[in-house]
């Protein structure tokens, strides 16, 4: 600190009575680096605040469609519908809808980046949903990583859906060698059809870390509910 203060003073005698524009090029050539970074932090720090008090922190419900190239992001018919379906305030919640994983959980996926983004989404908590081909959905669900739908934590859901579920055996034995509900066929939803995500073969599974199990069942009535004309 006392040698920034022995710079600043010597740098106070040699511009003292030069002219502001000598002034400005002394300071430009010799602390353009120290600026810039000043101006980084400053420019960083507004940025953060400016997320801190424009975008929600708390998300409201998270799904996954996989292996589609439908863009069901902020914007699109499904999630303003949704939105005001389950009456979310997007000013101080976020709604998420991915549509950025492609993977097929049914085959090896070792070193597949998007597998390892799901599976890091769902052990996180993070994600509620996730909708891809019935094959796939088994396999995750053989991991462990699917809600059982006859669980006390789904709330019914087994029963609810009961003419529409796909069961699984758990890979390891020491969780059960039954099969157990983890996918729920979603033919005749208003996101399966020739110009939607899916044109056959969806299904939806809970995450087994999902807190929000009360929203996925909100949204597996949302999803067979008419859409807005």
């Amino acid at each position: 600190m006392e040698r920034l203060r022995q710079i600043l003073a010597e740098d106070r005698k040699k511009l003292a009575g030069k002219r502001p524009s000598d002034i400005l090029w002394y300071v430009w050539t010799y602390y353009r680096v120290q600026l810039g970074l000043i101006i980084g932090i400053l420019g960083l720090g507004i940025y953060l605040l400016f997320l801190q008090l424009t975008v929600p922190g708390t998300v409201g419900f998270y799904a996954c469609f996989a292996n589609t190239f439908k863009d069901y992001g902020p914007g699109s018919a499904l999630y303003r519908e949704y939105a005001e379906y389950a009456e979310l305030d997007l000013k101080k919640t976020r709604l998420i809808f991915n549509c950025s994983i492609y993977c097929n959980p049914s085959r090896n996926m070792m070193g597949n980046r998007y597998y390892e983004a799901l599976i890091t989404l769902i052990d996180s908590g993070s994600l509620d949903v996730v909708i891809m081909s019935k094959e796939d959905l088994c396999a995750l669900g053989a991991n462990g990583r699917l809600l059982d739908l006859s669980s006390e934590k789904a709330g019914g859901l087994a029963e609810a859906w009961q003419d529409r579920l796909c069961t699984t055996v758990p890979a390891d034995p020491e969780y059960g060698t039954s099969p157990i509900p983890v996918g729920i066929d979603l033919t005749g939803s208003r996101i399966v059809g020739d110009y939607e995500a899916y044109a056959g073969d969806a299904w939806l599974g809970i995450s087994s870390e999902s807190t929000r199990v009360d929203q996925a069942a909100l949204f597996l009535r949302f999803l067979f509910s008419m859409p807005h004309p």
